[in-house]
This record gives structure tokens, C-alpha cells and sequence, in this order.
């Protein structure tokens, strides 16, 4: 039963891959689940200023049922000891599953470091359906199962 719970995120997080995005840019995505996403940054190559300049890139989303509230997170405004190499850029909220065009760019079409983002899924939500899904399955396939394993057991007994 653990062992059940434990294979079905894992299996639906292999599924559905990771989004590679080129930020500036434009280009097609396909989000396969709904819920809530995350892009992250991901260059370690980035000075001080090219990441300051990270804060001024705009994002947008759009599907066939309209624009997606695009939220960037906010710059850290704490000190710390160590680089990080994850930089944190925006998340959104997707209701459907689908293709979306996804477009961004640094205000005023000015020029700036280009970078790779991966676009993560972190909707918990669904993974709690597919655990409660995987738990209902198994609970009905393990009584059916016992009830054959019994069932023919007594017809075997003379």
C-alpha cells in the first residue's frame, strides 16, 4: 500500500516532463496537467547586474480561452553567504491542460542577459487526487481479489 502511494506521483512527474523555456522569446507550450506552475532560472553564468536585470523581464500566457495572470516573484531583499544558482522568475495558474503561447521580453524592448527557464508543475492538489484515485483502485481490486482467491478455494474443498 505504501508502495503504491509512493509510485504514483513518481510516474505521473516522469509523464509529464520538464518545460524548457528561452527567455526572451516566444514559443508553444504544452501543459499537460492543470494547476499550478513555477519557472525557475537556472544559469550560473550571471552576474550581479544580468540578474538585477532578470527583475525587469515581462511574461505572458495565452490559450484558446484567453490571457493567464502571469505573477513574477519579487527580488530577494536579503543577504546571504552563498550564491544560489536557482533564481525564482514567476508562477501562474492554469485551469486546463492544453497549448498556450507563452511570450516575454524586457520592458521597453530593451536588451538584456537571454536565459534558460524550466517550468515546473507543483500542483499538490492533483497528486492528492491521483493518491485517493491509486487507493480507491487498490481497494477494490484487492477485495475482487480475495473474493476469487475464497471463491475458489471452497469450490476446490470436496
Amino acid at each position: 500500500l505504501a508502495l503504491s502511494f509512493g509510485i504514483t506521483p513518481f510516474l505521473l512527474s516522469l509523464r509529464k516532463g520538464v518545460i524548457l523555456l528561452q527567455v526572451p522569446g516566444e514559443q508553444k507550450v504544452r501543459l499537460k496537467l492543470p494547476g499550478s506552475y513555477i519557472a525557475v532560472c537556472l544559469e550560473k553564468n550571471l552576474t550581479g547586474a544580468d540578474k538585477q536585470r532578470l527583475q525587469d523581464l515581462e511574461y505572458s500566457l495565452f490559450g484558446k480561452s484567453g490571457d493567464i495572470e502571469v505573477l513574477k516573484f519579487p527580488s530577494r531583499v536579503y543577504a546571504t553567504d552563498r550564491g544560489s544558482d536557482q533564481i525564482p522568475l514567476f508562477q501562474f495558474v492554469a485551469e486546463k491542460a492544453g497549448n498556450y503561447t507563452f511570450s516575454s521580453g524586457y520592458a521597453y524592448d530593451m536588451e538584456g542577459p537571454k536565459i534558460k527557464a524550466v517550468l515546473f508543475h507543483t500542483d499538490l492538489g492533483y497528486v492528492r487526487t491521483e493518491l485517493f484515485v491509486g487507493l480507491g483502485m487498490f481497494l477494490v481490486l484487492g477485495v475482487l481479489g480475495f473474493y476469487f482467491i475464497r471463491r475458489n478455494y471452497k469450490s476446490s474443498i470436496p
